[in-house]
Formats: structure tokens, sequence, C-alpha cells
């Protein structure tokens, strides 16, 4: 009898008190799920998938035959980083954690060269405008879903990446490469149009 009473009491409190409202009480709050950065949306095919390998080998494949202007591989990396993470968040919510960290070095390798093909670019002269104000745009999507993944795998689980820092990063070398200043005003100049 005091067990039947134990497990109502947990159930009426569980639907009066739910996990969200016990994590915010807690001074925790869970970020929410992000399913798109920029026109790159959530991947129904995840590693584990013979499916897998082949759309990596595509991508691979799409990035070293078809592009050579680095403005556009910069464009199609930034892509792949985004779709890298957001793979990793989907493997975070189904719990494998330990198969996140390789994701998150390719995000990290991709977002390297898509400043890397960035430097290319402004180096020849070429109109990098719109493309930086996209990829600062994209930057505090990419910052909620690696902490997302900090929150849904803690470092032990995952091998102990500092992911919330890897996207301030990011965000401070889109800042140095175009100018704080300079990017605010295209984003206003990109508003009124």
């Amino acid at each position: 009898m005091k067990e039947k009473i134990i497990l109502l009491i947990l159930l009426i409190s569980s639907l009066i008190f739910p996990a969200s409202s016990l994590l915010t009480a807690q001074g925790l709050s869970e970020p929410t799920k992000v399913t798109a950065i920029g026109d790159v949306y959530v991947s129904r095919v995840l590693p584990g998938s013979w499916k897998y390998n082949l759309k990596i080998w595509r991508d691979r494949m799409i990035d070293l035959v078809l592009i050579f202007n680095p403005l556009k591989r910069s464009q199609f990396e930034l892509k792949l980083a985004n779709k890298r993470l957001l793979e990793a968040q989907e493997l975070s919510e189904l719990g494998s954690c330990d198969k996140i960290d390789p994701l998150t070095s390719q995000y990290q390798e991709w977002m390297a060269r898509v400043f890397a093909y960035l430097k290319v670019s402004k180096e020849k002269e070429w109109e990098t405008g719109r493309f930086v104000v996209n990829l600062y745009r994209s930057l505090p999507q990419q910052k909620q879903v690696l902490e997302r993944i900090e929150f849904l795998c803690p470092d032990k689980e995952r091998g102990g990446k500092d992911l919330k820092r890897l996207s301030d990063d990011f965000k401070k070398e889109a800042e140095s490469y175009w100018g704080l200043d300079q990017l605010r005003q295209f984003q206003q100049e990109m508003i009124q149009r």
C-alpha cells in the first residue's frame, strides 16, 4: 500500500513539476534544440549507417572536383561544418555521446578551412561581405548547438573538449577578419535592402 502511494505521489509530482522546471530551479536550463543552421537542416542519415559513408564521400567529391573558386569552397565548407554539428547534436539526443568527438573534430576542421579559403578570397580582393555576414549569423546558432551537446553529453562522456570556447574562437576570428564595426555596418546595409 505504501509503495502505491509513493508511486502515485511521484507520478503526480512529475506531472505538476516537469524535469525542465527542476533544471531551472537548480540554475540550469536546457538549451533548445536547433533544427537548422542557415540553409542546413538536421540530417536523417547519421554515423553508423552505411548511407552515411556514401554521403561523406559525395560531399568530399563535390568539394574536390567541382568547386575551384575559394569563396564558393568556403561557403561549401561552412555548409559541411554545419552538417557535422547538427549530426553531433542528433547523436547527443540519441544518447550516443561516444560518437560525437569525431563529428566535433570535423566541425573544427571545416571551420578552419572556411577561414583559410576566406583569407585566400580576400587576398584576391573578391567581394566576400555577404558570405562573411552569413557566416557571422550562423555562429550564434552553432554556439547554441554546441551548448546543447555539452548539456546532453557532459565532458567525461565526450573526451573533455570545451565546445563553448570553440564557437567563441570562431566568432573572434570572423570579427578579426572583417572588423567588428565594418561587419555591423554591412549587416545594417543587408537588412535595409
